[in-house]
């Protein structure tokens, strides 16, 4: 399709490269995927993403501020979701703001690592908890 490039498989940072010189990331995923990276680099490129609506996709993907989603495995709204994309730069253009901005909000190593301390934290608390019990109750 014109417009449309395939790069085949690209190093981390040819990626990042690509991605700042696309206008969207399109990830019409079939499967369920867990956190994908994929969308969280989109979003730190200031990328809008138009993604399957489809598992942890719909849940990172805020439709209309940071992009917008379509049915799975039905090319023609997928069709359909890129062409009212495109037929608006301008929203294109503040939904990629905004998807940079939810990035710095949400998924940088800064936000990240007091969570995921607190998550190591409550885990050895539960663990400590557990073994006692299990002493006490012996």
């Amino acid at each position: 399709p014109p417009g449309v490039v395939f790069v085949g498989r690209l190093s981390s940072s040819d990626v990042q490269a690509e991605m700042q010189k696309a206008q969207t990331l399109i990830m019409p995923s079939l499967w369920y995927e867990g956190f994908p990276m994929t969308i969280a680099e989109a979003y730190a490129a200031g990328l809008p993403v138009i993604a399957s609506h489809l598992g942890s996709m719909a849940e990172l993907v805020v439709v209309g501020q940071t992009g917008l989603l379509f049915a799975p495995g039905e090319p023609a709204r997928l069709v359909d979701t890129v062409r009212r994309a495109f037929a608006n730069p301008g929203r294109l253009a503040e939904m990629g703001l905004a998807a940079r901005a939810l990035c710095e909000s949400r998924y940088t190593a800064e936000r990240n690592l007091p969570l995921l301390e607190e998550i190591y934290r409550d885990a050895m608390a539960e663990v400590g908890r557990v073994h006692t019990a299990t002493v006490t109750n012996q």
